[in-house]
């Protein structure tokens, strides 16, 4: 069973409130002058190099394999325009690993199944295309998809070889990926009509592998936007999970955990390379939001310490 410690919080845009780390500033890293302009939304492999560096040597520097399947603490890292450094907490597990045997499984709640083609580094909706490579990783959940990014229509946007080496999945709510049949990995997709549909057969699927296998391990990656806009705001277009569809999930994985990450704030942020501006505009990110930012943010505490109370119950 793995024990949850405090959570780190990657300050990285200003989003985070911090009560959840209240006991332990230690924990908190104030990050956004130095990151946030080279990190958002996309960055380069020379910089996400540099990066990782930093993060082996200044936040990761106190852990080794001893503890990674053991004890962890849950990482808080604001907007998902930083959801690709999730990749950089997986690759410092893949890196300090030293039991080639033991393998991951990655479950991805977002609207958005981040397994799409980019040319210039690696970006917040291309990420699981590379945590995919990873030796330590087993396969790969994404559940809560409804974005149009897996329809038909932008089907040769989305990243096929982590199909044919079967090990990514998409899990999504009235959005189908049913073009998986022409590469004959149709299985390797299923579409709800309700995201308590998904949740539940979700749920059986896990239970039913851990009778077979009896030993697993997961890694849980959240990005907030899988939550419908009834629950709070984010920087992109949500989902329609409820709150209770993402805690439940939680608890249902939450003692085989060797590592969660939460992203999903909301932030604004004005790039100052043009080439990031441009790209982003064409992602279509519709930041006009007419709500008190104070109150969004509030919002997203509220649930920020829901998620951690969560991890902490057994």
């Amino acid at each position: 069973m793995t024990k949850i410690s405090s959570p780190i919080c990657l300050n990285l845009d200003n989003s985070l409130l911090f009560p959840i780390a209240e006991n332990n500033k230690d924990k908190v890293f104030n990050l956004s002058e130095q990151w946030q302009e080279l990190l958002r939304f996309y960055t380069s492999w020379k910089v996400f190099n540099q990066w990782q560096n930093f993060l082996q040597n200044n936040i990761f520097n106190g852990n080794n394999n001893k503890n990674i399947f053991h004890e962890i603490s849950p990482i808080f890292f604001g907007s998902g325009d930083f959801h690709h450094l999730t990749y950089s907490f997986l690759k410092f597990i893949n890196d300090n690993n030293n039991n080639k045997q033991t393998k991951i499984t990655l479950i991805v709640l977002d609207n958005h199944p981040d397994n799409m083609r980019f040319l210039f580094g690696i970006h917040c909706g291309s990420w699981v295309y590379h945590a995919a490579k990873l030796d330590i990783i087993k396969e790969i959940y994404v559940l809560g998809i409804t974005s149009a990014d897996i329809s038909f229509s932008h089907s040769y946007e989305n990243h096929l070889t982590p199909f044919l080496r079967k090990k990514l999945h998409y899990w999504s709510i009235n959005k189908s990926a049913s073009w998986l049949k022409f590469i004959l990995r149709n299985n390797q997709q299923q579409c709800f009509t309700s995201a308590d549909d998904l949740v539940k057969t979700f749920a059986k699927k896990y239970n039913q592998n851990l009778v077979e296998n009896k030993q697993s391990y997961v890694y849980l990656s959240i990005d907030k936007d899988v939550l419908s806009e009834q629950f709070l705001t984010t920087n992109w277009d949500q989902g329609v999970f409820s709150e209770t569809n993402l805690l439940d999930i939680i608890k249902l994985v939450k003692n085989d955990l060797v590592g969660v990450d939460i992203c999903g704030e909301f932030s604004n942020y004005t790039y100052k390379s043009k080439f990031k501006t441009f790209l982003s505009n064409l992602d279509g990110q519709d930041l006009n939001i007419q709500k008190n930012i104070k109150e969004i943010h509030l919002q997203q505490q509220t649930l920020n310490q829901k998620i951690y109370s969560t991890l902490l119950t057994f």
